[in-house]
């Protein structure tokens, strides 16, 4: 087995556990270093640098002993399955649309406080276990900017394609969570209108196109499905 698939597989294995305290996270990590460092293994060091990512979260979280902070939040919305990166990064964003952090106005209010600031961090941890594209688009999604907006359709432009792309986030979560076709249509229409008006309006830089169209790829796969949906009886 390739060392790459081997490390991030043992570190998705520790991360994932509520048994490893912080002392025993750091052994693994400073053992792992060895085996990725590209001055010890002759590599590009792309493993090195992931592995460093990874547990940057972690330390920076200051995590307690027996529950490491991703998977306490993951937890927050009582997903009680194993927490694999897309589990974890789909329970998390769901924790994420919960405390009103999708919107600018609500994350200028509560960013300070250290609970939104560790969701906005567990969001970013599973996602770059999950995709290492993704914590970059979310990033710039959340960064603070200063929008222009010269006249009042541009502001209206502005306003309607958050309003959508806010709606389909919510179907996304809904069709990840149940696995409804119906919801996954829903949430396409919604994500593909938003980026449409702010392409139609000159608005092509705006940070929610990137973050959309992200989210329409993963449309394209099988719903993670959080929750079993029981049938009534007839």
């Amino acid at each position: 087995m390739e060392n790459g698939v081997e490390t991030r597989r043992i570190v998705e294995k520790i991360l994932s556990t509520h048994t490893a305290t912080r002392e025993e996270l750091e052994c693994v990590y400073r053992a792992l270093c060895k085996n990725t460092h590209p001055d010890l293994t002759g590599k590009d060091g792309s493993e090195f640098i992931r592995l460093q990512q990874v547990f940057r979260y972690v330390r920076d979280a200051g995590v307690s002993s027996h529950d490491p902070y991703p998977a306490r939040v993951a937890r927050e919305t009582g997903y009680a399955g194993p927490l694999t990166p897309r589990a974890g990064l789909f329970s998390c964003l769901e924790r994420y649309v919960q405390l009103g952090l999708h919107s600018p106005r609500v994350r200028m209010r509560v960013l300070l406080k250290p609970h939104s600031l560790r969701v906005l961090h567990a969001v970013e941890y599973w996602g770059s276990m999950y995709d290492p594209v993704f914590p970059t688009v979310f990033s710039r999604f959340n960064a603070r900017r200063f929008e222009l907006l010269a006249t009042r359709a541009d502001v209206k432009n502005y306003l309607y394609g958050r309003r959508l792309f806010a709606d389909g986030l919510r179907w996304f979560l809904e069709y990840q969570s149940y696995g409804r076709e119906s919801c996954r249509d829903i949430a396409r229409e919604r994500f593909r209108r938003s980026v449409g008006v702010y392409r139609f309006a000159r608005m092509a830089d705006n940070p929610v196109i990137p973050f959309a169209e992200w989210l329409l790829h993963e449309l394209e796969k099988p719903a993670w499905r959080s929750r079993v949906v029981v049938a009534r009886p007839a």
